[in-house]
């Protein structure tokens, strides 16, 4: 009983559902609201209608806030998703011709529209969609209708038959009423009184506001309780390693399912933000290595790389797009053109169109729906080392597998200066040298002296890496200054050094996250990171909005136009990069700054 993936494409509709529920006994009599303010007049019909709701073996939409339903009877009958939404829910609905069903009841095989599936694809993925409730309702309604004739509310008189299919499932029977306000009056200014006004209508009458949430949890009832639970982030014991790298990563993780829908609707800055999560996971993934041990990582890491990549690609465009937007209504860019600016603004909009329809592809992928479930079954069962020892047996297998980290030459300075820098690295080479001094033999059998492991140190090893990361960064900002100071390097390899900084600082800034974790003091750490990715994020929107325009000269070019305005918006960019890095030496000084003091205070709080 398997669900399909409907084959046909159609937007669905949406609408902000605002509405009030109230538990009502059967002999109380239903109200009139013709003296409630703004009420002009009122009509009243009956409806009929029938729902299956569905959802997987483990309740996930259910546990989510979600309900899917199929509804048959009254003028919406139809596909039906309702979703959390600010100040009401969001209902989705599709024509029942978009999908199909083969079967009643329980039994059926359900086709479910891919459409109104993408809203919760994140949390349904491929797992199977089955029947898991019948609702069946004879419904009194009374619209009613403003003074200007618009219908501006709907009561609805609920008699209630429902069944459960869950294991352990009744049917069961209620009565109650709803208050719903229709069309533009939801977001009305004078909505909340209308609905005020008519729910203490209800109240006088009889009612009382319900305390279930939806129909289908009443109908549900206790058979809830019957189904799996879907795999959640391990509940380990405060201040242990594991606890912190959970807590740590399950943020992200939740950031990325959040915006996995505003994603596929286009909202503003969501490609941004979902980008932003997957490269915080990945970097917290590796900050962690030495605390998360196995293979699993590694291939985690690498898909969340892939992920990032195409989300790059379509927040590129969109940077450009944003940044042309505003070069375009400056007085300079009149030299441009109307036609040149004209082109410009079509063809970046045509690149972002096509990045974000790849984005809309991966994220439908079934690496991108497995790579959810393997990281929500990671942070149910993290592999988190038991002791010093397999940390750092896993920290120098990941060194070797992840070349994504260093380039093969910094690796091993990246290692000599953490060394130098970290405490822990040199009581970790005194403990091995004695242990091999105890082990030494003579002309006698000595047995080998067995010591007991080491108990992880969670704090040793985010400060190791915070070391790491830091060395790494200050080598980096040094090939910029040797590049300033070198004429002959050229500027392209210039702007990729100062990117190159940024990538080092925003390391350091997730490392400088995940410590706070540990109670580590790396909150201006933190704050002085951000402060100098913005500086550098700054530059790098021109350095890409510059590599769009050499691009679109060259073409402009080979096919013979006059190429002149690319020349002006191409300075324009160069001297908005200019102006961005006026900031980039007080940025870095405040980096080196906050290390200084947060090194000093973890040598004081040892001497404590």
């Amino acid at each position: 009983m398997a669900s399909k993936s409907g084959s046909k494409s159609k937007t669905p509709t949406a609408a902000l559902e605002v509405e009030s529920k109230f538990s009502a006994t059967p002999e109380v009599v239903a109200p009139s609201f013709d003296f409630v303010p703004q009420v002009g007049s009122t009509t009243t019909e009956v409806r009929n209608l029938s729902a299956i709701y569905l959802d997987t073996a483990d309740l996930r939409l259910t546990r989510s806030k979600h309900t899917l339903r199929r509804r048959t009877g009254g003028p919406d009958e139809g596909w039906h998703l309702k979703a959390p939404g600010n100040g009401g829910r969001l209902e989705y609905g599709v024509d029942l011709e978009e999908g199909s069903v083969n079967g009643e009841g329980r039994d059926a095989d359900y086709v479910v529209p891919t459409e109104l599936l993408a809203p919760v694809r994140a949390i349904v993925r491929n797992h199977p969609l089955q029947p898991i409730a019948q609702v069946d309702n004879e419904r009194h309604v009374t619209t009613v209708f403003a003074l200007d004739g618009t219908p501006m509310a709907e009561f609805a008189d609920d008699h209630v038959t429902a069944t459960s299919f869950l294991d352990g499932g009744e049917t069961t029977t209620w009565r109650e009423w709803e208050i719903e306000l229709l069309g533009d009056w939801a977001d009305h200014p004078d909505g909340k009184a209308v609905m005020a006004a008519m729910s203490k209508v209800a109240e006088v009458a009889g009612a009382v506001p319900s305390e279930s949430p939806s129909k289908l949890a009443t109908a549900l009832g206790d058979s809830f309780d019957s189904a799996p639970l879907p795999p959640a982030p391990a509940k380990l014991p405060k201040g242990t390693p594991g606890r912190t790298v959970v807590d740590a990563l399950a943020a992200n993780v939740s950031k990325m399912v959040e915006y996995d829908p505003k994603v596929r609707r286009d909202e503003f800055d969501s490609v941004h933000q979902m980008r932003v999560a997957t490269r915080e996971l990945r970097s917290h993934m590796q900050t962690f290595h030495g605390i998360v041990v196995g293979d699993k990582v590694a291939e985690l890491e690498s898909n969340l790389k892939q992920l990032a990549s195409v989300l790059g690609v379509a927040r590129d465009a969109e940077v450009v797009a944003m940044r042309w937007e505003e070069l375009l209504a400056n007085r300079e860019s009149a030299a441009l053109g109307e036609e040149l600016r004209a082109n410009l603004v079509e063809d970046v909009q045509k690149d972002y169109d096509r990045a974000h329809q790849r984005v809309i592809f991966a994220l439908n992928s079934s690496e991108y729906l497995q790579l959810l479930d393997d990281l929500d079954e990671f942070l149910a069962n993290p592999p988190i080392a038991a002791n010093s020892e397999e940390a750092e047996a896993g920290e120098k297998k990941s060194k070797k597998k992840d070349d994504s980290l260093v380039d093969d030459a910094e690796a091993a300075a990246s290692e000599d200066a953490s060394a130098a820098d970290s405490e822990v690295a040199a009581e970790t080479d005194t403990a091995a040298a004695a242990n091999a001094a105890a082990s030494t033999t003579s002309d006698e059998a000595v047995p080998e002296k067995v010591e007991a492991p080491r108990e992880l140190d969670t704090t040793a090893v985010l400060l190791d890496h915070l070391r790491s990361a830091f060395s790494k960064f200050r080598r980096r900002h040094n090939l910029v200054l040797d590049g300033r100071e070198d004429a002959d390097v050229p500027e392209a390899d210039l702007d990729e050094r100062y990117h190159d900084v940024r990538k080092a600082a925003k390391k350091l800034r997730y490392s400088a996250e995940a410590a706070q974790n540990a109670d580590l003091p790396t909150e201006k750490l933190y704050a002085a990171c951000k402060n100098l990715q913005s500086v550098l994020g700054d530059f790098q929107d021109t350095c890409t909005a510059r590599d769009f325009v050499l691009a679109r000269a060259k073409r402009a070019s080979r096919a013979g136009r006059d190429t002149f305005g690319y020349g002006v918006l191409y300075q324009m960019e160069y001297y908005d990069g200019l102006k961005a890095l006026a900031e980039y030496d007080d940025a870095v000084a405040k980096v080196f700054k906050a290390f200084r003091k947060m090194e000093k205070k973890i040598k004081k709080g040892k001497k404590a």
